[in-house]
């Protein structure tokens, strides 16, 4: 079948990006590889690939790209974000590369091991799974960097990732990183990743995270996305899960100027089960999107998919979610709901949830939601003595707080609602206080920059259209 790289006209002359991807590898021995290949024949994306129907690609033709893999003196000036019980955990990498400077866990703890891997022949997307933006990272990003958990160990206490992107000069930095994380049969590991950006300009992170599950074995995913509101980031996600493993993320994110997450999940071992959930929370004209494609290859297979994303002002998300069952796989058991409250009339909410099942003995359903806070809770906060902003918020938060208390790990899910709590009452920067907050979050970045939560009150909402159960009997959410 051909591609699309087929079907065009080659695109560096229009595109700043691809432009930028000729300058800097044009003449290597990259030139002659099928990413560089597909990337000039293709060009970026437009909203009439199906995959990015939904996604404001012309953002990234009004500005001048730079391939850069430095690393600025001026990178060590702020302190990743740190989570209560995991400072001394911290692994950081810079622009895709180690630094032992930004790291507290300097040398690979008892049961597991890193090494900055220069051979990464095995590691990507198939010819299926590629995109413009998983070939850029396989030209961009320097060595994979490889966690490795052996057979039968469990490790203890949870690995935090930091994937740090470092910005120079006038042009748009492009930086990359690429991680690889194999879990032996029947090993464990908890894993917390969080983004972030520093330096005197504007970035495009895109990031590319692989895990590789054998059999028997458990995977307990966090995400935090704390890149500045001006970025462009992308990031792919794919879990490749053997018979009876267990895989769970979860991803909290804020926006950015363009943001698009992927996941490309495969169960190719019969009583795999994978759980993908998150919370989004976006104002201003700031844009999130999300591509999910969960693939059962196997028999007796589970695979749960719950996002919430709360809109306000300006802000775009899209929910685009598959789920393909092959005819081998009976047996399957899969779900998925995208859920979406929406806070303003010019906030834009987009959901496609798609199955295409191949098996006749199946149990698969999937949802879709669009709505407003509903007038009859209001009313019912308010009948309490709660002013209207602090009602609002509380259902807001309540929206969110389904998946949020789902989280399994008690300091990340802390922290996680704590984040979003300062969101909805009015804070720009995660690690300061606002008045009518639950209190100030532990975890501190300073390489985000200033960000303002949507609009708490921009209509009376209408009954009928979603929201939230009445809340409890207490006055501020925890």
């Amino acid at each position: 079948m051909p591609t699309v790289a087929d079907t065009r006209a080659p695109a560096s002359a229009e595109s700043p990006l691809v432009a930028a991807v000729e300058g800097t590898f044009g003449g290597t021995s990259l030139a002659s590889s099928d990413a560089y290949r597909r990337l000039l024949g293709a060009g970026v994306p437009t909203q009439k690939d199906e995959a990015f129907r939904y996604v404001s690609l012309r953002r990234l033709r009004g500005d001048a790209f730079r391939i850069f893999s430095g690393s600025p003196a001026r990178v060590r000036d702020a302190p990743p974000l740190s989570f209560p019980g995991l400072e001394g955990r911290r692994v950081t990498l810079v622009n895709g590369r180690h630094s032992e400077g930004l790291s507290t866990l300097v040398r690979p703890a008892s049961g597991f091991s890193w090494i900055d891997a220069e051979d990464a022949a095995d590691f990507g997307t198939d010819q299926d799974g590629c995109d413009f933006f998983s070939d850029l990272n396989g030209l961009v990003a320097p060595p994979l960097f490889h966690i490795d958990v052996p057979p039968g160990t469990r490790v203890e206490e949870p690995v935090h990732l930091v994937l740090r992107s470092a910005s120079s000069g006038e042009a748009v930095s492009v930086v990359c990183a690429r991680v690889l994380v194999t879990v032996g049969e029947g090993a464990s590991l908890d894993l917390v990743t969080t983004t972030d950006g520093v330096g005197p300009g504007r970035y495009l992170a895109d990031h590319h995270l692989r895990f590789e599950l054998a059999p028997d074995s458990t995977v307990r995913h966090f995400n935090y996305h704390g890149d500045p509101d001006d970025s462009f980031f992308f990031h792919l996600t794919e879990a490749e899960l053997r018979e009876r493993s267990s895989y769970s993320s979860f991803h909290l994110a804020f926006g950015g100027h363009l943001s698009r997450v992927r996941h490309r999940i495969e169960l190719v071992g019969e009583g795999a089960s994978a759980a993908l959930s998150g919370a989004e929370v976006l104002g201003d004209d700031r844009e999130h999107h999300k591509h999910i494609v969960v693939h059962h290859r196997a028999p007796a297979c589970r695979s749960h998919q719950h996002f919430k994303t709360i809109l306000g002002q300006n802000a775009v998300t899209s929910y685009d979610g598959a789920i393909v069952v092959e005819p081998v796989a009976q047996k399957t058991d899969a779900y998925q709901l995208g859920a979406n409250l929406v806070l303003s009339d010019t906030a834009r909410a987009h959901v496609k949830p798609a199955l295409y099942i191949g098996a006749d003995d199946v149990k698969c359903s999937h949802g879709a939601t669009v709505g407003q806070i509903e007038e009859e809770e209001l009313l019912y906060v308010r009948s309490r003595g709660i002013p209207l902003a602090e009602a609002r918020r509380m259902l807001v938060f309540g929206f969110a707080g389904e998946v949020l208390e789902a989280i399994d790990l008690p300091s990340v899910r802390a922290e996680f609602e704590c984040l979003v709590g300062l969101r909805l009452a009015g804070v720009d920067r995660p690690a300061e206080k606002a008045e009518g907050a639950a209190g100030t979050c532990r975890a501190t970045g300073d390489g985000r920059r200033a960000t303002e939560p949507p609009n708490p009150e921009p209509r009376t909402p209408s009954p009928g259209r979603g929201g939230s159960s009445p809340p409890p009997d207490k006055g501020t959410p925890s």
